[in-house]
């Protein structure tokens, strides 16, 4: 007990004495400076109990040096075992500092010196080290100690004074040398450490990186200099006999881990021994006794012990103590071997000492266990009376848990459902054994299994059964207990693969685990994992996997392996070859002289080539259907993706077929041996029917072929066609797929296997090779466009019947799909705004919708949540989503009709709505107005940049209808239109009839619902405005078109007649005549003029006028009812009627030039006008089957250009109309109103020019920017402006085309000019290029400019565009480029923090402290701590600060720094604290002044009057201070 009223140091283990006990003496040494043990053990006789306090995660402190041994030797750090069963990590940067360095070299590819070793060469389990606590990390349930191996944190209480001979010190080797190495001691002042070969006999030395105890043979140095050098030896023997005097005990510095100490037991205790040391407590707790079945009671006091010191706590000043006499015992460093493994059962473990906290047992004559109370029976509570129930001497069964390196000893278990479990870790696992696993859950790759509570493994869906079926969930749901054999395991990473496939679990050949060359001529068996041209790979144990060649895989001759074998299938083998380090085996499969075993004999030809057979599905596999041919009996296959020739279909198909269903009029598509392949392509059905015997035979020279693509290589692809005997495969090359480029790479230009082509006979080569080419190349457009018709026919057809096999079988959602008609009117809701349209979902539906920007109508400015009105324009039964327009055109009229008015040979005008894979859709605006019709693709099919090419969304196009049949109408451009004799399209093609007992989908299809009224409404108001913003739009562009014609009639009169130029324009304008783009600068006196008579109009119109345009308009659409029926007779008129005003063009020049200017007004109408037509226009929206007339009684003329109105009627003689209009106008033009607008005219060009010599104007026009350039041309800024004019008009190639300009114009010598328009360089082609645009900009950007400045401007252009991965690489590379410049980690930091990339933002900055030089150091630690204030944790950012200022007291503007970021985190207590703390600083009095001016200023804004005048008597006291030291 302690004496009563004294209190108790919390931080000493030392006792407390009576006062009538004398205090401790301290030691006087003798004459000659030594201590006895005599003395010692006396007054350590009069000291009670010592504390002794085992090593625990609670106490463990950063900074602490403790003996550790290896545990575990990953690749990228260090498993320590620690005393008293705790471990810790060495991270791969924490070994030394010369292996970093190495590491870093390589990291950055530089040149190396040294060999960088691994660590399995360096270290090895078992292996004692001296370690030091880095940090201690809370993960929660437990604790991470990292550790260091590094001499600077292990020797860090050491400096060169303190050394002697003989002193024992870790040290690290730096590099190798010829006559020994060079070592890092850690202690900065000596400045040399050798280690000579003499000296290193005997120990493990493998290289840089090599940690390992040195004992000082030699030292020199200088005291005043304070510089030292040292000689070294690492002798074991000499080593392992090293000690420290029992007088050099009183520092504790230099008791450094593994140091051996001479002493003696002061007194036994029942939880270890107290040993004599001179200052410090010592002792030895007991699992650290010299023996490994010792007890405490063996010793007694006063016995001499070796000790060696373990770790020591200098805050209790305690050291302790291991007596164990096999570490660091001397000789040559074996590698540790264990006599147990983990999960070992032990028959006959012997009891030889019981305590309430464990039990310990002797499990053979050299090793212990140790099972702690909580093992000993699976209940919560320890049992009681442990030396009862636990008597030594009884013989016990137990199982290994695991081993502790550091306390020698297994922690075993006696719990009986550990004794039961079947394998407890993963070392247990053995390659090849056999397990029962549980399914526990299945993922997208297989099923987790448990083999027991600690032991889990995965099989992959390939492994999990013999054949592979869809559904192995249901086979074997969760909970199911399968036999598996174990594949490969990797115990330090937890990984465990095992299968469960019958065949392999069964199998009675042997495990192949290894490339081991004796197993040549073995026989076992594997499973096929990758089947390819060249033969098969198959998968065996322990991630072996040996090559069957295709030669040796069957006695068979065919084309392809994938008919013969399959995935995961199971196959029998016999190995012929084997090189280990390659990890190369080939395999074969024909054992049994050349016939593989279980391979059937070629069967006798059943069916011919090209032959249309029939049959019943058998079974559905991934890839291909087996059918069995009704007439022959047997089996073919079906490919998927020969089921459809859009293949985007055929998996939908694929799901829908049921075993059972009937396929009709299948064709043969090719035959190798007896494996029969079937196609229901229609292209290959109905080339069938039109070839000849000859074509169908061989290649025939011009003929064409359908062709289906197998493979996609980089330079062509294998296709094959089902010509001759079985069907022959070809290679067509990237230049006979498309003639755009001869180095095109294939795979990235959209072609997929299982596609259909269409190819050409070129006939042979000279080397007598067939030459086929690709029908839709340019080269042969005119014929590919003929020859799609059919392929289209039949892909609508094909369409048709994925619709009615979705409505017999489909689910709820397909099945409402398949019931939309395109036309069909909607109401939606906006779910997500995109940019390249708007996602909706279908009102009171599923059914997920997309309105592209070119669809978008009126719909200019939308948010989430808001209903539009829209019409189908496509069904995507692949995605379970339609495609809607909400144009006013598509709205009003898009329709489907099976009884369209439209016939086969006639032409129309059409709208493109929506191009597509296979085919373009379109709506006619003529003949039948809104009957969607299809077009073939005329462009290169493929993928490439010119596909669809003649084809926008909106475009108008003249289209001949070549095909109608019901609601399918087909057509081709008029510029495509071919005059040859054509073939009649083919209706009839293969099919599949679903068998009557398939689960068919019997409930009715709800019909979706929408709003579409109530929507429709709205959309008709919101019509009315975007009809007047549209108008007014067509009206400038109008007078502008006006402008510009005017004005090159004057300058080509001016060039012909200088005089009647002369009267006309007038000599002060002839300068503006002169300019290059007049149209461009007219725009703003353009505009003006459109207001004016826009606004003139509005108030003129009156109700008689448009009574009187409504008259003339009725005759206009007699007239053009007429011109309908006489379509060539119109065309003729429309010459002669032009030939006429040819003749009267030189009389009356003048006139037409005023009257084209008059033109526009008449055809201006008021906003009223267009209002009213909006109203008219959309009283038919609400219901898609009525169509509603325009009422006369609104007084509008239906005459705008985008109109729905009457489009019946119209006919390809507009022009005709337009002349006729343009006659009528110009009769209204009287002689005053043409001289008024010459004068105008004459004005407007007067103050044009005026305009154009203001020097003070901002430029309006390109050729404003020119003549500003003409004067500046190296200012960047002008530049950037100019395409900043492009770019407001989307005129982006122009942009860009004026930022290269900019580059060529600019001086070499001006290089931040230059950089500031890469800069904009890199941000265009980030924002409008593509990926190969951007790296050849950056490339040629890092060519010719400040590498360092070009990588941050390409950083933040990405940033900027939300490119956060693209972002982070650069500034990756940025920082391992120009690691030494500070600026380039504080933009790092800031970008990630801005990202909220915290944890990245944080590495870059350990990152940076490694990189930078010291001084930079606060200035990083300042920013980033400013960083995390304003984006990331602000208790962080406190942490950081308060680091700087402790070390950095006197710098003031850090102290400011840390007040205004508090300030503005609202933190005013704090702040207030540290200004408080800043006024206690000893600075100059001008320093002071300004701290005391900011605390004053700081009260004022944020404190009371009382705290302000507090603040002024502090100024005041340290005024006075100050004078009064004075």
């Amino acid at each position: 007990m302690g004496v009563p009223g004294k209190e108790r140091d919390l931080f000493s283990v030392k006792p407390f004495l009576d006062k009538s006990q004398n205090k401790k003496r301290k030691l006087k040494s003798s004459s000659k400076g030594e201590l006895s043990l005599k003395k010692l053990r006396v007054e350590h006789k009069r000291l009670a109990d010592v504390q002794h306090v085992p090593l625990l995660y609670e106490n463990i402190t950063e900074g602490q040096t403790i003996l550790g041994c290896i545990q575990e030797v990953r690749d990228y750090e260090l498993r320590i075992s620690l005393p008293h069963l705790l471990s810790g990590t060495v991270p791969l940067t924490r070994i030394s500092k010369a292996y970093t360095e190495l590491l870093k070299k390589m990291a950055d590819g530089d040149d190396q010196d040294e060999e960088v070793k691994a660590l399995q060469d360096l270290y090895w389990p078992g292996q004692y080290v001296i370690t030091s606590v880095t940090s201690i990390e809370d993960m929660g349930t437990w604790k991470k100690v990292n550790l260091s191996l590094m001499p600077q944190d292990v020797n860090s209480s050491l400096n060169a004074p303190l050394l002697e001979v003989g002193y024992v010190l870790p040290c690290a080797v730096s590099s190798v040398e010829d006559k020994g190495f060079i070592m890092d001691t850690g202690i900065a002042s000596i400045r040399g450490a050798f280690l000579p070969h003499t000296a290193a006999q005997g120990a493990d030395i493998v290289g840089v990186g090599s940690v390992l105890r040195c004992m000082v043979t030699k030292i020199k140095g200088d005291q005043e200099k304070g510089h030292w050098n040292v000689v070294l030896s690492a002798d074991p023997e000499a080593l392992s006999d090293a000690t420290l005097p029992i007088t050099s005990t009183t520092n504790m510095s230099l008791m450094i881990p593994g140091t051996a100490v001479d002493t003696a037991i002061s007194k036994v205790e029942d939880f270890g021994l107290n040993v004599i040391l001179a200052e410090y407590d010592g002792v030895v707790n007991r699992i650290h006794l010299k023996n490994p079945f010792d007890i405490i009671q063996q010793y007694q006091e006063g016995m001499q012990v070796r000790a060696r010191v373990l770790y020591t706590s200098s805050m209790n000043k305690v050291v302790h103590f291991t007596l164990q006499k096999n570490i660091f015992s001397g000789g040559s460093n074996e590698r540790f071997l264990l006599d147990f493994k983990e999960g070992e059962i032990i028959q006959n473990a012997v009891v030889y000492e019981a305590r309430t906290v464990g039990l310990s047992v002797k499990l053979n004559k050299n090793n212990r266990g140790y099972c702690p109370w909580n093992r000993l029976t699976d209940g919560n509570r320890p049992p009681k009376q442990m030396k009862k129930i636990f008597p030594v001497g009884r013989k016990l069964i137990c199982r290994i848990l695991k081993y502790s390196y550091m306390d020698q000893m297994f922690i075993v278990s006696l719990q009986k459902s550990v004794l039961e479990q079947q394998l407890l870790s993963y070392n247990e696992v053995e390659v090849g054994a056999q397990v029962k696993a549980t399914v526990k859950s299945y993922n997208d790759h297989g099923a987790e299994v448990a083999i027991s509570k600690t032991v889990t493994g995965h099989i992959s869906f390939m492994m999990l059964t013999d054949t592979q079926i869809k559904n192995p969930e249901k086979k074997y749901p969760i909970g199911s207990v399968l036999n598996c054999r174990v594949l490969y395991v990797m115990p330090e990473k937890k990984i465990l693969k095992l299968t469960s496939k019958k065949l392999l679990v069964n199998s009675p050949y042997p495990i192949i685990s290894e490339y081991d060359p004796s197993l040549v001529g073995t026989m076992s068996e594997g499973c096929i994992v990758r089947i390819n041209q060249s033969g098969l790979v198959v998968a065996l144990y322990n991630d072996v996997k040996g090559f069957v060649p295709k030669s040796l895989s069957t006695s068979r001759k065919v084309t392809t392996l994938d008919a013969l074998f399959s995935l995961g299938q199971v196959v029998k083998f016999c190995i012929t070859k084997v090189v280990p380090e390659k990890r190369n085996m080939t395999l074969t499969l024909r054992i049994d002289g050349d016939s593989v075993p279980g391979e059937k004999k070629p069967r006798t030809k059943i069916v011919d080539m090209r032959q249309k057979v029939s049959g019943v599905i058998k079974e559905i596999q991934e890839k291909v259907i087996i059918v069995t041919l009704t007439k022959e009996g047997v089996d073919a296959q079906l490919p998927v993706n020969h089921l459809l020739d859009d293949i985007s279909k055929c998996g939908i198909v694929k799901a829908l077929l049921r075993e059972g269903d009937e396929v009709k009029d299948a064709v043969v598509f090719s035959i190798e041996e007896e494996i029969i392949t079937l196609s229901l392509k229609a292209s290959v059905h109905n080339w069938i029917n039109i070839s000849t015997p000859e074509q169908q035979g061989g290649f025939v020279r011009s003929a064409t072929y359908p062709a289906v693509v197998l493979k996609v290589y980089t330079y062509g692809a294998l296709i094959k066609i089902p010509v001759g005997e079985g069907g022959q495969q070809h290679i067509i090359r990237s230049k006979k797929l498309g003639d755009e480029s001869q180095h095109i790479d294939c795979r990235s230009v959209g072609l997929h296997p299982g596609q259909t082509l269409w190819v050409e006979s070129e006939g042979l080569n000279s080397k007598g090779h067939q030459v086929l080419s690709c029908l839709h190349t340019r080269n042969v457009q005119r014929k590919a466009a003929q020859h799609s018709i059919q392929p289209l026919y039949s892909c609508i057809l094909n369409l048709k019947m994925v619709k009615d096999l979705i409505m017999r079988r489909g689910s709820s959602i397909d099945r409402q799909l398949a019931k939309l008609q395109i036309g069909r009117k909607l109401g939606v809701t906006v779910t997500k705004v995109k940019d390249s349209g708007l996602q909706v979902k279908l009102n009171k539906s599923q059914i997920q919708g997309f309105i592209p920007n070119d669809h978008r109508g009126p719909y200019t400015n939308v948010v989430v949540g808001q209903k539009l009105y829209a019409s189908v324009i496509n069904v995507k039964f692949e995605d379970k989503s339609v495609d809607l327009s909400s144009l006013p055109i598509v709205v009003k009229e898009l329709q489907t009709s099976n009884t369209p008015k439209v016939a086969a040979g006639r032409r129309a005008k059409c709208k493109i709505l929506q191009v597509q894979e296979n085919f373009i859709k379109v709506m006619l605006i003529s003949r039948d107005v809104g009957l969607v019709t299809y077009l073939p693709p005329l462009e290169n099919e493929l993928n490439i940049e010119t596909k669809h090419i003649n084809y926008k969304v909106g475009e108008e196009h003249r289209v001949n209808i070549v095909h109608v049949d019901g609601d399918i109408v087909l057509g081709v451009l008029r510029k495509f239109e071919c005059k040859e004799k054509e073939h009649k399209l083919l209706s009839d093609g293969p099919s599949w009839q679903l068998s009557e007992n398939a689960s068919e989908t019997k409930e009715a299809v709800e019909d979706i619902e929408s709003d579409v009224e109530e929507v429709a409404e709205k959309y008709a108001s919101l019509l009315v405005d975007y009809k007047k913003a549209k108008r007014r739009e067509e009206i400038e562009n109008q007078w502008k078109a006006q402008a510009a014609k005017k004005i090159k009639k004057e300058k080509e009169a001016e060039t012909t007649d200088e005089e009647e130029g002369t009267k006309k324009i007038g000599k002060k304008n002839k300068k503006a005549v002169e300019t290059t783009d007049i149209a461009e600068e007219e725009e703003k006196t353009v505009k003006k003029k459109v207001k004016k008579n826009m606004k003139a109009t509005e108030t003129t119109v009156t109700t008689n006028k448009v009574e009187k345009t409504e008259k003339k308009k009725g005759k206009k659409r007699k007239k053009d009812a007429e011109t309908i029926e006489n379509e060539e007779e119109c065309d003729m008129d429309t010459e002669t009627t032009k030939k006429k005003e040819g003749t009267e063009k030189k009389k009356k020049k003048k006139c037409k030039e005023d009257t084209e200017n008059i033109e526009i007004k008449e055809e201006v109408k008021s906003d009223s006008d267009i209002e009213a037509a909006g109203e008219a226009d959309l009283r038919g929206f609400g219901s898609a089957s009525k169509k509603q007339c325009l009422s006369v009684g609104t007084g509008f003329v239906w005459d705008v250009p985008d109109s729905f109105a009457d489009k019946g009627q119209s006919s390809e003689s507009e022009e005709e109309e337009e002349d006729e209009a343009k006659k009528k106008k110009t009769k209204k033009m009287t002689k005053a109103e043409r001289e008024a607008m010459a004068k105008q005219e004459e004005q407007r060009l007067h103050e044009l020019e005026r305009a154009r010599l203001d020097k003070d104007r901002l430029p309006q026009t390109a050729m404003d920017y020119e003549e500003l350039l003409q004067t500046s041309p190296n200012s960047s800024a002008i530049w950037i402006q100019f395409i900043s004019f492009h770019l407001e008009s989307a005129e982006v190639e122009k942009a860009k085309a004026i930022a290269r300009r900019a580059l060529q114009v600019i001086n070499m010598r001006e290089e931040q000019e230059r950089l500031n328009i890469w800069t904009v360089i890199l941000r265009l082609e980030v924002l409008y290029g593509t990926a190969d645009s951007v790296e050849a900009s950056y490339r040629e950007a890092l060519a010719t400019n400040d590498e360092q400045k070009v990588h941050l401007a390409m950083a933040t252009a990405y940033a900027e565009n939300d490119k956060i991965k693209e972002a982070s690489k650069i500034y990756y590379i940025m920082t391992k480029k120009y690691g030494q410049v500070l600026d380039v980690w504080i933009k790092a930091g800031i970008f990630f923090f801005r990202n909220k990339k915290f944890d990245e933002a944080r590495n870059y900055m350990d990152r940076a402290l490694v990189a930078l030089e010291k001084k930079n150091h606060v200035e990083l630690i300042n920013r980033f701590g400013q960083l995390e204030f304003k984006f990331g944790e602000a208790e962080r950012g406190r942490t950081m600060f308060e680091s700087l200022l402790s070390n950095y007291p006197k710098r003031t503007d850090i102290w400011n720094v840390y007040v205004d970021l508090l300030t503005k985190n609202e933190d005013i207590e704090g702040a207030r604290t540290i200004l408080e703390r800043m006024t206690g600083l000893k600075l100059k009095i001008r320093k002071m002044r300004g701290i005391f001016k900011k605390f004053l200023d700081f009260e004022k804004t944020h404190g009371t009057p009382q705290r302000v005048e507090a603040v002024k008597k502090q100024v005041e006291d340290f005024v006075a201070a100050a004078i009064s030291r004075e």
